[in-house]
Order: C-alpha cells, then structure tokens, then sequence
C-alpha cells in the first residue's frame, strides 16, 4: 500500500470516526496498529472499552473510475464487476468477527468524491422496517447511503438488536 494510499485511509477512517463519535455520544477513533491494537476487536474503529462499543466497522476508500452513485440507479453490472468482490470479502470478515465478539457489522465505504455508503445486515433492516428511502439488497445485505443510516438509526437501536441476538 502506497504512503498516500494509507493516508486517504486514515484520514477516512477519522472522518468516519468522528461521524459516528456525533451519531453515538461514544468517542470513536481509529484503531491502532490498524485493527491489530490489543483492544481491539479487530475493528476499524474503536472506543477506549471496546466493550462498550456494539459495532464492528470496516472502512474502505477506494480509488475508482466508476461511480457509487450507480449504486442506488440499478446499474447493477457497475457495482457487482468493480466493488462485490471487496464488498463481499471485507463483509465476510466483519461476520467472522461479529460471530466471535457479538458485534454489529458495518461497513462503510466511499470512492473519490461520492458519497459514503455502508453495507448492513438485511436483517436488521428488515425489522426496523424503513424502506423511505433508496436501497439496494444483495443477498442477506442492504446497501445505503451512509447518511440514512444515520439519520434513521439511532445507536439504541443498534445495542438493542445486538443484545437481542440478531447480529449474531
């Protein structure tokens, strides 16, 4: 990985993290060592009780020529040829880890200068039941804008479903 390809990383991952700190009233920041921090559970970021912190999160910044709005347009030939396969294996590991520690998977991504999006469990989804606003489901995830995530999810309603057992 390239200096400024590690760089972008971090300062996404902060910029994520300060989202969240606002989202949660939990301060977040980044992991150190890269996830490899003795405190971590293997997340991207992390609070200083990680205990206390219900989420797995996996951030990805890519460099693309393609488009994430295509995302949300249906193109779906965009999205499954240049981001699934990335989506689909960072996913894999999120759920690996959220078996082992019983954390909320989330993984939110951006490409140069688009949106931010993240990928959630379905169902979560599902039982929240919001559909007011434009997602794509693939398999047994949702893909969103990472903006409705926030505006629509409380991080209450994350905790309550973790201690449910659904994000097991």
């Amino acid at each position: 990985m390239s200096r400024k390809s590690k760089t972008k990383g971090s300062e996404y991952e902060r910029r994520i993290a300060k989202m969240l700190s606002d989202w949660s009233r939990l301060k977040i920041f980044r992991t150190p060592l890269s996830g490899g921090y003795r405190l971590s559970t293997k997340s991207d970021l992390t609070t200083k009780n990680p205990d206390d912190f219900v989420m797995i999160v996996d951030t990805k910044k890519w460099e693309n020529s393609y488009s994430l709005k295509s995302l949300l347009d249906n193109n779906l030939d965009v999205f499954i040829d240049v981001y699934w396969k990335k989506l689909k294996e960072t996913k894999e590991t999120c759920v690996v880890d959220n078996k082992r520690y019983y954390k909320f998977p989330i993984m939110i991504f951006s490409s140069n200068y688009d949106d931010d999006y993240c990928v959630i469990s379905y169902t979560f989804f599902k039982r929240m039941k919001t559909y007011s606003f434009p997602f794509l489901k693939k398999k047994d995830y949702v893909i969103m804008k990472f903006k409705y995530f926030l505006d629509y999810y409380t991080y209450n309603h994350i905790k309550m479903f973790v201690r449910e057992g659904g994000a097991i």
